[in-house]
């Protein structure tokens, strides 16, 4: 799945830069990891993995995954 900062914020009602704050502190602690980390521009797509067992977050798995 792929989304802007700016598909987040419209998503949830805040704005793109207040995503771009929240990404910047979840890096920070370890809950979000940049894949392409500085090979891109400021206006490529960047590609995250997400730790959430970190984070305490139980994913369910989907049907095709059982």
């Amino acid at each position: 799945m792929t989304a802007s900062y700016r598909d987040v914020a419209r998503r949830l009602g805040v704005s793109k830069d207040t995503v771009g704050r929240r990404m910047a502190v979840l890096r920070g602690v370890g809950v979000v990891a940049e894949l392409n980390g500085d090979s891109v521009d400021r206006f490529e797509t960047r590609s995250y993995r997400l730790f959430l067992d970190f984070a305490g977050v139980a994913r369910e798995q989907t049907r095709m995954e059982r």
